[in-house]
């Protein structure tokens, strides 16, 4: 059998490529082909060896999938058929591998999250106290009520282009609340950043914020979190910006004296 040449120029528009369980997958088939079009100007399929395909012949039919442009002709002669879909799909894995690999590596592709014990920057008087965790693990507590705002340090400086997307605190109030949260302020969490320059005080500008939505006095009174989700801040510059945390702490109707505390704040950002 003579050996005949498939030849294009023309690569496929109509496959798109499959979704991985994670439902991320940054490109198309067709950009991969068009990736591959720059190192491959042709698609060469040629049978020198008719024994070599003897199990397939001019009426053999192949699969193809409704609405699939390939876009080359498809000849009559199955072997050479056969070898070109091979040589097709083997090359578009390749690529498909690939084109993976560098998505994992792209921005925004690692999560991080960075856990610390809370340490007070700034509060009035003693209104807020630093345990010594001598008999368990150290904590902030509220001593009085009402409370002015606690100043939470953030004892990291966070990697200039991090998106910031979460903040937590492990909280827990023990004191009894007579069951009932009813007239109570509840506390509230506040992420803020600080800006170098100027001649005065540095600009500081309110990123996100949460209160505590604990639904029961049970709930509250046991560890839970305060969380700020939905974040999307970027640190432009960690040379030039800082961050740090303001709490309010409970007050109003069945709130407790000394029982408000925060055991442990996170920050989970992508680089």
């Amino acid at each position: 059998m003579t050996a005949q040449v498939i030849e294009t120029d023309t690569f496929p528009t109509a496959i798109t490529a499959p979704t991985p369980n994670d439902g991320t997958y940054p490109v198309t088939v067709p950009q991969a082909f068009s990736d591959l079009a720059s190192r491959t100007k042709y698609l060469k399929a040629a049978i020198a060896d008719e024994t070599s395909v003897d199990t397939v012949n001019e009426n053999t039919v192949f699969p193809i999938p409704a609405g699939t442009n390939f876009g080359f002709p498809l000849y009559t002669k199955a072997p050479i058929l056969f070898t070109a879909l091979s040589n097709l799909l083997g090359r578009i894995k390749t690529e498909v591998d690939r084109l993976t690999a560098l998505h994992n590596k792209v921005p925004g592709a690692s999560s991080q999250t960075w856990t610390f014990v809370p340490i007070i920057a700034g509060n009035d008087g003693d209104e807020w106290l630093q345990t010594t965790g001598v008999s368990g693990p150290p904590y902030i507590l509220q001593s009085v009520q009402p409370a002015s705002d606690a100043q939470i340090m953030i004892p990291y400086a966070l990697p200039t282009g991090a998106r910031i997307t979460t903040v937590n605190a492990l909280c827990s109030s023990p004191s009894s609340h007579s069951g009932s949260l009813s007239g109570m302020t509840m506390p509230k969490l506040s992420l803020y950043k600080g800006q170098v320059g100027g001649t005065g005080t540095p600009v500081v500008t309110l990123i996100g914020e949460a209160t505590d939505a604990s639904p029961t006095a049970a709930n509250y009174e046991q560890q839970h979190y305060i969380s700020i989700t939905g974040l999307n801040h970027t640190v432009a510059s960690n040379a030039l910006n800082w961050y740090y945390l303001r709490l309010r702490g409970e007050s109003g109707g069945n709130a407790q004296i000394a029982s408000f505390r925060v055991w442990m704040v996170s920050i989970t950002f992508t680089i």
